[in-house]
Order: structure tokens, then C-alpha cells, then sequence
């Protein structure tokens, strides 16, 4: 009886340590495919602090993601999210089909940056990603697979699995707007509407969809919502901005007029 407590005891233990390994060497894998995965839809660099996986409670957690601002734009990153919760049907993983109950992010944030009376950044990453993304197929790349494959996560010799999102709340966002005038950077804060969606990939009767359909689903309602809130409720904001950037200007003359007037007595 001692013996069968044992050799239990031995099974449990290795158990333990599999699921530990996994765990410490997925986040390497996880990271270098939400960079690959994020740049390729974006344009942009999109970089993955952590990633943390329970398939005791199957729920993960992902840390730090952020998305980087298109070229020619102040600011580094046009979409901060500190944390983001993940709830999985973890009998899911063994189909074809990966059912994820709920995903909750809280608190991202977005910054609208202007660049000019026709342009701001939000637009363009929108452009990107809808060029970026035209032919879906395209979307799913064999070296994910590959990669995938020799690291042991996902099924050998299928197709890509698709994904479903039964509700996705987003929540306490913010939008950061901003404009670059004179030699300052002048800003101001609007919230960011709360964002529900459900039954993602089970749209018009659809059984799933890729994982690189489903980010741009995601993506292109957070900066959709963002650019439609400044456009209804930033008036005053951009009043803001305005104002800030005409004292702004106003004042980098005024330096360089006193710079000017220094230059000149020291010259006589």
C-alpha cells in the first residue's frame, strides 16, 4: 500500500513538473508569436511583456502588450494594455476549434496623436492593417506553424486552428490626444467607451475563425471606437489642444526672439 502511495506520489510529481515546463517555456514561444503575429497585422512593432498560462484553471493572463505607433509619430506606442485576462474551455484545446469563455481588458490605453489637419495616427494604423490583411489566407504564416510544431504546441499535421470569443469586455480605457506644435508636445484625456463583444468568429453562421482574423477584429473595434469618441466627444479636447499649442507656439517665438536679442549684444 506504501509502495502505491509512492509510485502516486512520483506520478503527481511529474505531472507537476511537465505542466511547470510548459509553462516556463511557452512564454519565449508566446512572445515571439504576438511579435510576429502583431507586427505583420499592424505595420508596427507589437512587443509582449509576460505570459502566464493555468491549465489547472484555464485562464491565462498576458502582460504588458503594446503596439507601436506607424512611422512619422511622436509617441512609441499608439496602444498600451497593462493586463488582460483570458478564460479558456480547456476540452477545446483537443479540437479544432478553441472556445475562449471571456477575455477582460481594463484600463488600456490609446494615444491619438495628430499630425496634421488630415492625418493622425489612429487612421493610419487603420490603413495598415486593412492592407496588411486583405487576403486573409495570407495571414496565417507556415512559419508559425513550423514553430509551433517544434515546440510542441499545437496538433501535428492539421490545418490552423480556428478560434471563437464568447464575450470580450473592455474597460476604464482612455484615449491620450495629442499634437506635436512648436518645440512642445501638447496633450489632453478623454475616456475610451466601455467595449463589449460576443460571439466572435461565430458571426453570419461561422464556425470560428483564424487567430490573425480574430486580432483584427479586435484591434479594429478598439481603434474604430477610439477614432469615432474624438471625432463625437473631442471637440473640447481639441479646443484644448489648440489653446495649448497656440501658447506653445507664442512661446518658442518669444525664445527665439530673447535668443536673438542676446546674440546681437554679444556680437556688439
Amino acid at each position: 500500500m506504501k509502495k502505491r502511495y509512492i509510485v502516486l506520489g512520483v506520478f503527481v510529481a511529474a505531472i507537476a513538473g511537465s505542466v511547470y515546463y510548459l509553462n516556463q517555456n511557452l512564454e519565449p514561444i508566446v512572445k515571439k508569436l504576438v511579435n510576429q503575429y502583431g507586427s505583420q497585422i499592424t505595420g508596427t512593432n507589437v512587443s509582449l511583456d509576460g505570459f502566464k498560462l493555468s491549465l489547472m484553471q484555464g485562464s491565462m493572463s498576458l502582460q504588458g502588450l503594446k503596439v507601436g505607433n506607424p512611422q512619422g509619430y511622436q509617441q512609441e506606442n499608439i496602444l498600451s494594455i497593462g493586463e488582460a485576462s483570458v478564460k479558456l474551455n480547456i476540452g477545446s484545446l483537443r479540437t479544432n476549434i478553441i472556445e475562449v469563455e471571456s477575455i477582460n481588458i481594463v484600463a488600456p490605453e490609446v494615444s491619438y496623436e495628430i499630425k496634421d489637419v488630415t492625418r493622425n495616427n489612429v487612421q493610419d494604423l487603420l490603413k495598415n492593417i486593412e492592407k496588411n490583411t486583405s487576403t486573409s489566407s495570407k495571414a496565417e504564416t507556415k512559419p508559425v506553424q513550423s514553430e509551433a510544431k517544434t515546440d510542441s504546441t499545437t496538433e501535428n499535421g492539421q490545418s490552423s486552428k480556428k478560434v471563437v470569443i464568447d464575450r470580450l469586455n473592455i474597460t476604464e480605457g482612455k484615449i491620450n490626444l495629442g499634437a506635436s506644435l512648436g518645440k512642445q508636445g501638447t496633450t489632453a484625456t478623454i475616456p475610451l467607451p466601455t467595449i463589449e463583444l460576443k460571439d466572435i468568429g461565430r458571426e453570419n453562421g461561422k464556425q470560428g475563425q483564424s487567430i490573425t482574423e480574430t486580432a483584427v477584429t479586435i484591434l479594429n473595434k478598439i481603434f474604430t471606437t477610439a477614432y469615432d469618441t474624438v471625432v463625437k466627444q473631442g471637440g473640447e479636447a481639441l479646443k484644448q489642444i489648440a489653446a495649448e499649442g497656440e501658447k506653445a507656439i507664442k512661446g518658442v517665438a518669444e525664445d527665439l526672439k530673447n535668443e536673438t536679442k542676446g546674440l546681437l549684444k554679444n556680437l556688439f
